[in-house]
């Protein structure tokens, strides 16, 4: 009953909050770098493994082309299969495959996770022909093998984890199976950091969500993103957030595009990690998620492919996106400070514990009821001064109106009705006569009232 009455005072606040103003700021854009690379991996995997349908021969085939373009560059192959609950086919149990490539340093077990999903819903006749260029697919893949060739070569005082997630197209099937398998079951308790692909680029402006506050790897971030001139939209003040619990263990009592990804295993664990998300934050509406201003929201319909994202974003600035993306993550990465700043965030996570607490129900219930309250006090006082009181002359007028009308239009004989109505209007106008003589002086000479009382 409590956790009911915060949902619906939560979902009340944000719906009075939700057409807040919001100013976006973004940096200095930078130049297409290495955005042309990225992007012809994306035409690559379109042209070749359009159909990457969760669970179906497809998937399986790509996965398979994720485990060589890894393999190849010498990543030690933690791939594993699993089984998941197809939720378009009655939930009858498929079987996906999470691609998992490891870059090992020696003498640690630190480690950092570059995930996205690379399942689309191709063969599903709902979305017939979606190539999952925009969500996740062809966009987040392209990065993650991009990072993963130019790390090859380079020191770090950590193992990366380079996971192409199987099934994410189903509600993040994929992620979850591994953040199950991979920090639960294994006790991979030295996670540094999370980096996340689901939707990297393709809206109106590209985004690094980090926390609900602000974090010390979320400022890490920020000025790796403005010294190599990024072009990164702030987080609004408001998400669009909606109370709803995606997980049992959620340590926010709602959700929002920032959290809602495949990453909220590990944001729900408290490690650090970045979402890199594109979209129209911006927009105030009560859309859950508005990708682009002016167009469709193509995440998982047939029109996610790169032309129809071509001509409504232009190639120009998804490749400005996409070397933003890029060059923020290879350069967090390999700056010698890294490490450092995560444990260090790691440390000083945000608790939310209060949210969840008796505290925080009471306080929310109560402002809730004053909103609420006001609001209403509000509107009834609106209402009252734009009411204007009808009396029975007001009725008649309309009345007379009426038939005025109909005579002009139809050429009835309506003169009967009209005077009539006139001249009863008329008569309302005039000073009433007192029946009984109440308003005269004279009293009958003995002082008695009408009724002799």
């Amino acid at each position: 009953m409590k956790k009911t009455l915060l949902i619906l005072m939560i979902l009340i606040v944000f719906t009075l909050c939700a057409f807040g103003n919001v100013h976006a700021e973004e940096s200095t854009k930078n130049d297409v770098g290495l955005g042309e690379k990225i992007y012809g991996e994306a035409e690559n995997i379109s042209l070749y493994h359009k159909d990457r349908t969760a669970g179906a021969d497809g998937e399986r085939k790509f996965a398979e082309y994720l485990i060589e373009r890894l393999g190849g560059l010498g990543y030690e192959d933690y791939s594993y299969d699993f089984t998941f609950d197809n939720v378009l086919m009655n939930n009858a149990s498929y079987t996906s495959r999470n691609v998992v490539f490891k870059k090992d340093a020696e003498g640690t077990d630190k480690h950092v996770i570059v995930m996205t999903g690379y399942s689309n819903l191709y063969g599903y006749e709902e979305t017939k022909g979606n190539e999952a260029v925009y969500y996740g697919g062809a966009m987040g893949v392209s990065v993650m093998l991009t990072l993963a060739e130019k790390l090859k070569d380079i020191e770090l005082g950590y193992d990366v984890y380079f996971v192409g997630l199987g099934a994410n197209a189903m509600n993040y099937a994929g992620a979850g199976d591994f953040y199950e398998q991979f920090y639960i079951r294994n006790q991979k308790s030295d996670t540094l950091f999370v980096m996340n692909y689901t939707m990297p680029v393709g809206g109106n402006n590209i985004y690094m969500y980090t926390e609900e506050t602000k974090t010390i790897h979320g400022e890490f971030l920020k000025k790796i993103a403005e010294e190599s001139g990024s072009s990164f939209t702030k987080i609004p003040a408001y998400k669009k957030s909606a109370p709803i619990l995606i997980r049992e263990n959620q340590v926010i009592p709602y959700t929002h595009a920032g959290i809602f990804d495949s990453h909220i295993d590990f944001f729900n664990a408290r490690i650090p990690s970045v979402n890199f998300l594109s979209l129209n934050w911006e927009k105030e509406s009560f859309e859950a998620i508005e990708e682009r201003d002016g167009s469709i929201n193509i995440s998982n319909k047939k029109e996610d492919n790169l032309e129809y994202l071509a001509d409504k974003v232009g190639k120009e600035k998804i490749l400005m996106q996409l070397s933003s993306v890029f060059d923020v993550s290879y350069n967090a990465l390999t700056d010698k400070e890294f490490v450092d700043v995560m444990m260090k965030s790691a440390e000083n996570m945000p608790d939310y514990s209060i949210i969840n607490s008796d505290v925080f129900y009471f306080v929310t219930i109560l402002i809730s009821a004053i909103v609420v309250l006001s609001l209403a006090a509000f509107l009834v006082k609106r209402a009252r001064n734009n009411v204007k009181e009808y009396t029975v002359d007001d009725y008649y007028g309309d009345w007379y109106k009426y038939f005025r009308a109909r005579a002009e239009r139809d050429g009835e004989g309506l003169e009967e009705e009209i005077a009539a109505i006139k001249e009863f209007v008329e008569n309302r106008k005039k000073p009433k006569e007192d029946p009984f003589g109440l308003d005269s002086k004279d009293d009958g000479g003995n002082g008695d009232d009408i009724f002799g009382l």
